[in-house]
């Protein structure tokens, strides 16, 4: 079941825009960390740090995959798509963590 946070801007439209969010069943922002917390039984007061190092991490990796298309080292033309993406995530990851808790 795919779910969107009612009242926010899902975090996938960064990259997919609209066609990366399926009209679903629409939770709160804390309904969804409540499911999720009841689901796993994980103390959710520093969530934020989580989705913050999640965006930074695929920053990264996105990164390392753009600068081995630009030096040759991989002929892929759908990576050249990601030379865009690196500063639109940092600054996702930045929004996320400067964001209340």
């Amino acid at each position: 079941m795919h779910l969107r946070l009612a009242g926010e801007v899902c975090r996938t439209n960064i990259l997919g825009g609209s066609e990366a969010v399926t009209p679903a069943p629409y939770l709160s922002r804390d309904d969804l960390l409540q499911q999720y917390a009841t689901a796993t039984g994980f103390e959710l007061s520093r969530i934020r740090f989580y989705e913050g190092l999640a965006l930074y991490r695929i920053t990264v990796i996105i990164e390392q995959i753009y600068a081995r298309y630009a030096a040759g080292q991989t002929t892929d033309h759908r990576f050249s798509a990601f030379e865009s993406l690196p500063p639109i995530l940092a600054r996702a990851a930045v929004d996320v963590l400067s964001g209340p808790s």
